[in-house]
């Protein structure tokens, strides 16, 4: 009897552990764009700041760079809406652009495309986008091109938004690594879109290459297929209770707990990147 309890425990503790972590992943903010719009007062003047991407915008992955932006803007002043989306790609922010533009925001901020790179750098990765976001394909440059372009466009036809676009972070922090020669390719995409749309760009990825540069820090990890160890993170952070800073230590990096997702360090640079756009500094 002593030993079918064992096997039981043995089969239900990780399966109620994947059961809430992934709860957890598909679950969104609280203040997402249709929870705002239920929520917001008739005659409430305040600015509304949509923040809208995927994970790393979503925030309970990492470190949350838009409840650290909220603190710092004058609450009495603006609405931060969060429109992350964990996992998603550029053609599903295709999809969400009507429940960004019903908020009537005043701004706009774009941060996506680390997963439209991620699912192209490995096939392993390809096979968990495919499973979770039901991609069929690999996505390619010039498909996340037309996708930002597309979101650019429609914001402009169909918003009052002052509008910003963010080079995507690095995916781990060895600036020779593979996985950065492509996200530098990425920033570059992403800087040309905003140049031709006329919209402001903010230099994230920029800002990371030369902290990493001044500190002449160098990572024990080389890039490797990130799916292991984002779930290891995710165990640490919601099962042990070890922070998303910790964790970053402890995997040897300065701004990210798992190659992708952002520490309260990284956080805190895009959330100053974003207060500077908001508030006429950028």
């Amino acid at each position: 009897m002593y030993f079918a309890l064992f096997l039981l425990l043995l089969v239900a503790v990780p399966l109620g552990i994947f059961i809430y972590l992934y709860r957890l992943v598909q679950s969104l903010p609280l203040n997402h764009p249709v929870a705002f719009l239920e929520e917001l007062e008739p005659g409430d003047e305040r600015q509304i700041v949509v923040c809208a991407g995927d994970d790393l915008t979503q925030g309970n992955m990492g470190a949350n760079y838009v409840d650290i932006l909220e603190d710092k803007l004058d609450q009495r002043l603006y609405h931060v809406v969060n429109a992350g989306v964990n996992g998603d790609l550029s053609e599903h922010l295709v999809n969400r652009l009507d429940e960004i533009i019903a908020c009537n925001p005043t701004h706009v901020v774009l941060l996506i495309g680390t997963n439209d790179l991620n699912a192209m750098l490995d096939d392993k990765n390809m096979a968990t986008y495919r499973q979770l976001k039901k991609i069929s394909e690999k996505p390619l440059t010039d498909q996340y091109r037309e996708n930002v372009s597309l979101i650019i466009e429609a914001l402009k036809m169909r918003s009052r938004a002052r509008i910003a676009i963010m080079s995507i972070p690095l995916i781990g922090e060895k600036l020779n690594d593979k996985a950065n020669a492509q996200t530098q390719a990425y920033a570059e995409i992403i800087e040309q879109l905003a140049a031709f749309h006329k919209i402001t760009y903010l230099p994230l990825q920029e800002k990371q290459r030369a902290f990493l540069t001044k500190t002449k820090f160098s990572p024990k990890r080389k890039y490797k297929p990130t799916t292991r160890l984002v779930a290891t993170t995710m165990f640490r952070r919601y099962v042990l209770g070890q922070s998303f800073d910790k964790i970053a230590a402890l995997n040897g990096f300065l701004m990210t707990p798992d190659y992708l997702h952002l520490n309260t360090f990284g956080a805190n640079m895009v959330a100053g990147l974003v207060a500077d756009f908001v508030e006429g500094r950028a």
